[in-house]
């Protein structure tokens, strides 16, 4: 079993945005002995929007350059 867990930075007493973003396949490209999971640590004004974009392409970008 795999599992993710991030909590959102604080400035000032405030919450911030959680930028992080996850990424588990456990039957990458529909082999269930290949397993990836990756981590994007977002950063700056569109760190969540960067880190979620990562995580919506990285198993298409992974595939092109898997084959």
């Amino acid at each position: 079993t795999l599992d993710s867990r991030s909590v959102a930075g604080m400035t000032e007493g405030f919450s911030k945005v959680n930028q992080d973003s996850f990424y588990i396949n456990t039957k990458v490209m529909d082999r269930p002995q290949m397993t990836l999971v990756a981590c994007f640590d977002g950063h700056g004004m569109e760190g969540h929007r960067c880190s979620t974009f990562l995580k919506q392409n990285l198993l298409q970008v992974f595939a092109k350059c898997y084959n």
